[in-house]
């Protein structure tokens, strides 16, 4: 997966606390690049990452997350599922899918259940103007 977007300008001072993201993410590598996509846009994440069922409700419960970003297929435990724990749990925390996979099928169907995006992991650079727009600037500003 490349990164073919130059990094977001500095927003001015940096943020006054982390972003508290739960990352629901099967492969270590590919959280480790949206965790670097996300410091070059300006946040400061403070992440769980989670891949089960059972991970992602106890996160859900003792991490507080402000914001889910969650794989769409994974072997252990499905997106779908995860959206759906979601929107019952924890719904006025956003979610946003970042996946490999997904024609414009699942991502309509993904929206209508609730996500507030889809990005591929082919393509890093739409979160530069969803997560503002979900979140507000970097840093609560």
């Amino acid at each position: 997966m490349s990164d073919p977007h130059p990094p977001a300008p500095a927003a001015g001072a940096a943020p006054a606390r982390p972003l508290r993201l739960l990352l629901v993410e099967d492969r270590l590598t590919d959280a480790e690049l949206l965790l670097s996509r996300l410091k070059r846009l300006g946040y400061r994440a403070e992440s769980r990452r989670v891949w089960t069922e059972e991970g992602f409700t106890q996160a859900l419960a003792a991490f507080t997350p402000e914001l889910i970003i969650c794989d769409f297929s994974m072997p252990a435990f499905d997106g779908r599922q995860a959206l759906g724990l979601a929107r019952r749990l924890a719904p006025a925390v956003p979610f946003v899918f970042v996946s490999g996979s997904g024609g414009a099928a699942q991502v309509a169907a993904a929206l209508k259940a609730g996500a507030a995006g889809y990005v591929s992991k082919n393509d890093l650079g739409p979160l530069t103007a969803l997560l503002p727009r979900i979140l507000g600037a970097p840093g609560g500003a």
